[in-house]
This record gives C-alpha cells, sequence and structure tokens, in this order.
C-alpha cells in the first residue's frame, strides 16, 4: 500500500483446479513493466514461490491497481487432519 498509494486491498484464498491460490490486489496506480523487474522485492517473491514448487504472477488491474497471485502445490501431507497437540499444564 505503502508504494502504490492504495485506499483498499483485498485478500483471497481459494483451492482452483486442485490447488490452494492466494491473491492479494490493491487500487494504487498500478504497476508497470518496468517495475516489475527493478528491485529484489518482487524477484524475491517469484523465487520464494518457485523454490516450494509455485507460480507468482503480478498483473495490473482493469481500471487501476495491481493484482499479485501465488498458486502453491497441493502436497498429500497437508490434507492429513492434524493431530491435537498434548496440553503441556495437564498432569
Amino acid at each position: 500500500m505503502k508504494h502504490a498509494g492504495a485506499k483498499s486491498i483485498t485478500i483471497g484464498l481459494a483451492i482452483l483446479a486442485g490447488r490452494p491460490v492466494l491473491e492479494i490486489a490493491d487500487d494504487g496506480k498500478g504497476i508497470g513493466q518496468k517495475l516489475k523487474t527493478e528491485g529484489m522485492g518482487l524477484r524475491n517473491m517469484e523465487y520464494r514461490a518457485n523454490v516450494i514448487g509455485g507460480d507468482l504472477t503480478i498483473e495490473a488491474r482493469k481500471g487501476g491497481g495491481t493484482c499479485v497471485r501465488c498458486t502453491l502445490p497441493l502436497r498429500k501431507s497437508v490434507l492429513r487432519p492434524l493431530k491435537p497437540k498434548a496440553d503441556s499444564n495437564a498432569k
């Protein structure tokens, strides 16, 4: 929001085509092609998504603003139920 001058952001999390998708969109001034290649912030985000088998896209929104979407792999280990932690205060 700082660099974009946005007044609001929308954060969404969904499963699309069997994969978790995190999407963050704002109503700021948008991102130009030049900004996508300058600095390390966006490159670091893309690198980190790729390391875990995900994809990152950064797009200008119609009417202004930017949408950052990260599609993640869905591993079978994510699907198993979590075991409750033992209560350390129980005696």
